[in-house]
């Protein structure tokens, strides 16, 4: 019986402790925010590409032919199906702050067997409309290009 009775009371113990213990709750900033503060490794970037791709040795943005230029305005988005790293499919749209200056981009990445690139899919159109609403709120007043079909 004093065996049982040793091997209960850490079990008793432990269960008293929990129930006891104020639910976690994340660290925050002073001012409101999740902190993040922390030590980040990069051990899963193993399998990242180091070099560009050969077809964009030498390329830089300037170097956009016309048609790819009017492509990215026609829809509203950049897109990327492979050709960066293969496998690896991109949708981008730019965010624009009260001047009509591109402050950023939104970009959604996933496996290209898994990732929806359509220029009228359900990525494109969400990514789309968190641009424009991001644009808004920065003072941007052109509106988005919605419900292209691709």
């Amino acid at each position: 019986m004093a065996g049982l009775k040793s091997a209960i009371l850490p079990f008793c113990v432990a269960a008293t402790l929990a129930a006891a213990a104020p639910p976690w709750t994340p660290p925050r900033t002073a001012w409101g925010d999740p902190d993040l503060q922390g030590t980040y490794t990069n051990n899963n970037e193993y399998a990242t590409p180091l070099e560009r791709p050969a077809e964009f040795d030498g390329r830089r943005a300037g170097d956009l032919t016309p048609a790819e230029l009017a492509e990215v305005r026609r829809h509203g988005l950049g897109r990327s199906e492979g050709a960066v790293v293969a496998g690896v499919s991109a949708l981008s749209a730019p965010v624009f702050d009260h001047r009509a200056a591109m402050v950023l981009a939104l970009t959604a990445i996933g496996p290209s067997a898994a990732f929806d690139a359509r220029w009228g899919g359900r990525v494109a159109t969400v990514l789309r409309d968190a641009a424009h609403t991001v644009s808004a709120r920065l003072g941007h007043g052109r509106p988005a290009p919605r419900g292209v079909a691709g």
